[in-house]
């Protein structure tokens, strides 16, 4: 089970690599602390808003990977119904279009489920640049 790649991004999540496990065997979850994560430090990956097009573009893929590959499970995965909602918001932040976000798609439901999201992201971000004047100073997943 490969990380997938991409030429324009060099973080991938590896929920995308668990989902495809999880497809194909049953897994057994424990809420055993096995690794404390520091983000408190100046060169840490979600520190600062340096990479913060990037982000938004690795988003857009892990939203994109959810839709095409786990739509099934949208009554019980809350990750799917997350990107449906959060995939055309990732898009505007990446600077990714619309005609790419939907060509990425592979079923015609979800096609016309993100383009009828198209508003509301459009709304949730312009709520959000009115209150927090940029979205790299308070990102909301």
């Amino acid at each position: 089970y490969p990380f997938p790649e991409f030429a324009d991004t060099k973080f991938v999540s590896e929920g995308m690599v668990w989902e495809k496990i999880n497809q194909s065997y049953d897994q057994f979850c424990t809420n055993d602390v096995f690794r404390i994560y520091y983000t408190d430090s100046s060169d840490s990956l979600t520190s600062g808003t340096m990479h913060a097009e990037m982000r938004w573009r690795t988003y857009y893929y892990v939203a994109q990977f959810y839709l095409n590959e786990c739509f099934s499970q949208i009554t019980y995965n809350r990750t799917v119904l997350r990107s449906l909602l959060s995939i055309s918001r990732c898009a505007m932040l990446s600077h990714t279009s619309m005609r790419e976000v939907i060509s990425g798609l592979h079923a015609w439901y979800t096609k016309v489920l993100v383009i009828l999201g198209y508003p509301l992201a459009w709304l949730v971000l312009s709520y959000q640049k009115t209150r927090w004047g940029s979205i790299g100073k308070k990102e909301l997943t």
